[in-house]
């Protein structure tokens, strides 16, 4: 019996195995080898590129030292030494994660367990996370005082063009690069986060909302934010002109063509792309006590406008509220918007819209709904 050794290029696996005899009849190959027939034979190889190993989240990357076992698709730069249950990594020496596709992800959580070895300069070796021919996401600190087990976390957002990446780990400031003095790695475990959602209650038109999440604008939204106007004792809106509402602003919500409906708002990490300069909206994602030195306005859904609140009771989360200062304040306050996307703007101005007199009012129809003259929703 005959075994061949096969050793493919790096980079490169067996494609197909073959064994003909002299008179060109094949000879059964299993597992590498075969019977030597009474005639020569001709053995031919042929290679291919090693497929990406490419993996799908929550993926978990382990490393037993002894048994110089790694999960599939991890490598080192050659320089890690093995220790108790860890590959133990120190300056100038790595550890590569497979490739993966993170660019689904709302954020992607790195879990890193370990074990310290050695003492180390400025009493700590730092283990950076990196995207591979890109920026650090996130360090884990490994003291000299710390015993036994290192546990730590990196939370990042991903971007979308990280649909197809490589994390690096590599150490610094454990300076005997070549020696088992590092950080001891003994797995990784990486979880993609998907997208929060909220759902929002549209009522008699409009909702509010404050979120400590980036979230986008999907089609047929409308987002107002607003400050008070002194002068005619009002809240002027203005509709946001971008895709992505920053965090931690109270906005104003409309559906296009929607009295009352609900509508799912989708957290994002992309960044916001458009201005709220001025907005003087807040909120909270816990319930929060009005702070009794001002005036406080809330939506209320049953009368559709913005009501001073009078109650005991904590303003609820997530809902965008305004403190107006002074003493005496309307009971209620009314909407104006301002401008708008479709090119309503302050009825002052000379614009073109439909316009139709009421009992010596003036009031302006947009998609067929009724304004009065200070932009204030009428039917």
């Amino acid at each position: 019996e005959i075994e061949l050794v096969i050793a493919p290029a790096s980079g490169y696996i067996l494609n197909e195995l073959t064994v003909v005899g002299e008179d060109e009849s094949p000879i059964a190959v299993a597992d590498n080898k075969f019977t030597m027939p009474a005639q020569a034979v001709t053995v031919s190889a042929t290679f291919k590129e090693k497929p990406a190993v490419v993996v799908e989240l929550p993926h978990t990357g382990t490393f037993n030292g002894k048994d110089e076992d790694y999960t599939e698709g991890w490598t080192t730069n050659g320089t890690g030494k093995k220790r108790d249950d860890c590959i133990v990594i120190g300056s100038g020496e790595n550890l590569t994660s497979p490739q993966m596709n993170l660019s689904g992800y709302y954020q992607v959580v790195i879990t890193f367990t370990g074990r310290r070895y050695g003492s180390f300069d400025d009493s700590k070796a730092v283990v950076d996370a990196s995207i591979v021919g890109g920026s650090s996401v996130g360090t884990i600190d490994i003291t000299n005082g710390s015993v036994g087990t290192v546990d730590g976390n990196i939370t990042f957002y991903p971007t979308v063009d990280m649909t197809a990446v490589k994390l690096v780990f590599s150490c610094t400031n454990a300076t005997k690069a070549g020696s088992d003095q590092g950080a001891g790695i003994g797995s990784i475990t990486i979880t993609g986060v998907t997208a929060p959602t909220y759902e929002l209650t549209i009522t008699k038109d409009f909702g509010t909302m404050y979120w400590d999440k980036n979230w986008t604008v999907e089609p047929g939204v409308e987002v107002y934010y607003g400050n008070w106007n002194e002068a005619l004792g009002c809240i002027d809106l203005y509709q946001y002109n971008g895709s992505v509402v920053p965090a931690n602003e109270g906005v104003i919500v409309r559906l296009e063509g929607a009295g009352s409906a609900t509508t799912t708002l989708t957290a994002t990490s992309a960044e916001a792309d458009g201005s709220m300069v001025g907005n003087e909206f807040k909120g909270s994602v816990t319930p929060i006590a009005r702070n009794t030195e001002v005036n406080t306005y809330v939506y209320s859904k049953s009368q559709g406008a913005f009501v001073r609140y009078v109650g005991d009771g904590d303003i609820p989360a997530n809902r965008a509220y305004m403190e107006v200062a002074g003493g005496a304040a309307p009971a209620s306050a009314r909407m104006r918007i301002v401008n708008a996307a479709t090119g309503v703007e302050n009825t002052n101005m000379n614009v073109n819209v439909n316009k139709v007199m009421i009992d010596g009012q003036l009031y302006i129809v947009r998609e067929g709904k009724m304004y009065n003259v200070q932009g204030a929703l009428v039917k």
